[in-house]
């Protein structure tokens, strides 16, 4: 009994310390995409990284996911974020496989094979995009890992181990099209996970919406769907914002012209903790082309309007625009809104998806092809007034920021361009967040990057498309 209860006590030290637990070290996460619920992409602790030693970081380690070892495998980029968690990285590839990484070292602490999907009638075979979120399990306080999978699963995997605890069928694909695809990234509140229901590619699309799953054992909690039964339209290929009070508020993807209706697509709607529908504001019809819709995932924020502290819900639309609305009161339409990009061009890919950045008084915004002060830029970072709308500096970049950017808490933003087409080298920008002034080009080998630069401890990681993951530090 002496040996098996000491067995067991070795098993569960060499869990904690595999996931990062160790007795009294002081951890900064990063526990999910876009940071948490209210999706602010800002890290108050993190301050390691600041405007007077953001020109002189140097690369910690740099890790490249494995090559492809299944027949049609698609190969091993990296478009999710990377989620930090008591010393670990947690990130999926587009390989299908996942990882757990030690954040000092860069070394494999585990992995797991859990999907991909073939290319049938979308362009490309596809295995994780989406980011992982990690938290306790609301009954045994273990970390967990949630995150939803190309199969159509939504997985619970022990932090520690990479045991599965349990999965949850969100939407299964077809074997014989490209149909559904989980995009967006689960946002975890209050003993729930909301995930977005999205089409891969559009062809073909399928009915969007949202479902709720119990946190604690995957059960189904609720759907909503943002077209009526028999249309198609409206993904969920964002993800959802939850407000303090439980209030779920999302952006939706385009309409299908076929469908007998076009229901919510297009919107920003607000639901109840339930996932009933509450509220909406949909982009009139003037304002958009083909497949202009709502990639960036919702913001949370406030502003002072008429004296009084406001709950304001903002996001850019693939036509170049970003909206700010009251969340409570969706219907009467944006308080104001602002043109970072340019619209959506089917030659370029490059739109109008990051996330907005809010530290709790600023508000910063990021986008594609731009003008500012008459000259033309690729890219762009703005900090705006959150009450107005009018930009307090702007700041041209030589390359598209598609991927949301990141504020630490010693006023250094992060952000890297996704940039295929227009022959300007991808990069990471660190910016000043007090005046806009580009104080660091980080080079990353011409490495396009969809993810967000991610502030964790004493790194800044960024997750690059095809040259891997690579952590920097101050020297």
């Amino acid at each position: 009994m002496k040996r098996i209860a000491v067995a067991v006590l070795a098993s569960i030290v060499l869990a904690a310390a595999a996931a990062g637990s160790a007795s009294g070290t002081t951890f900064v996460n990063w526990p999910a995409y876009l940071f948490g619920p209210g999706h602010s992409s800002f890290s108050r602790n993190a301050v390691a990284i600041t405007p007077a030693n953001s020109g002189s970081l140097v690369t910690a380690w740099t890790w490249k996911p494995p090559a492809p070892t299944l027949t049609g495998q698609p190969a091993p980029t990296l478009a999710a974020s990377p989620t930090v968690y008591n010393g670990v990285i947690y990130i999926g590839t587009n390989s299908g496989v996942f990882f757990a990484i030690r954040e000092s070292t860069g070394a494999v602490i585990w992995q797991r094979f859990v999907a991909f999907v073939p290319k049938l009638t979308c362009n490309s075979a596809k295995g994780f995009t989406g980011t992982a979120t990690v938290a306790p399990d609301p009954v045994t306080l273990r970390p967990t890992v949630y995150v939803g999978a190309a199969d159509g699963y939504l997985y619970a995997l022990d932090a520690a181990t990479g045991n599965v605890d349990w999965r949850a069928l969100v939407a299964a694909p077809s074997r014989t099209v490209n149909d559904y695809y989980l995009w967006g990234s689960p946002t975890v509140r209050s003993g729930r996970i909301f995930i977005g229901v999205a089409s891969q590619c559009d062809n073909p699309l399928v009915r969007g919406g949202v479902r709720a799953f119990s946190q604690t054992n995957g059960s189904p909690q609720a759907t909503y769907n943002t077209v009526p039964s028999g249309s198609t339209g409206g993904s969920g290929w964002s993800s959802p914002a939850v407000t303090s009070a439980g209030n779920v508020v999302v952006t939706t993807g385009n309409p299908n012209p076929l469908s007998p209706s076009g229901g919510d697509s297009t919107s920003i709607v607000r639901l109840s903790g339930g996932l009933v529908k509450q509220d909406i504001w949909t982009v009139p019809a003037a304002m958009l082309k083909r497949d202009d819709d709502f990639g960036a995932s919702p913001t949370l924020f406030t502003a002072t309007l008429g004296g009084v502290s406001t709950p304001m819900v903002g996001a850019c639309n693939k036509n170049g625009w970003f909206y700010a609305l009251r969340t409570a009161g969706l219907s009467a339409g944006p308080v104001w809104k602002l043109q970072v990009g340019a619209g959506f061009s089917n030659t370029t890919g490059e739109q109008c998806i990051a996330g907005a950045v809010w530290d709790g008084s600023r508000l910063f915004v990021a986008g594609n092809q731009t003008t500012i002060a008459g000259t033309s830029y690729f890219g762009s970072m703005r900090r705006i007034n959150p009450a107005t709308g009018a930009a307090l500096w702007a700041t041209g970049l030589p390359g598209a920021v598609m991927g949301t950017p990141t504020l630490n808490g010693s006023g250094v933003l992060a952000a890297a361009s996704y940039d295929a087409t227009s022959g300007s080298t991808n990069e990471a920008y660190l910016l000043n967040a007090s005046t806009g002034q580009l104080m660091a080009t980080l080079s990353i080998g011409g490495a396009r990057e969809f993810a967000q630069p991610v502030f964790a401890d004493n790194h800044l990681l960024l997750a690059t498309i095809n040259k891997g993951l690579i952590a920097y530090r101050a020297p």
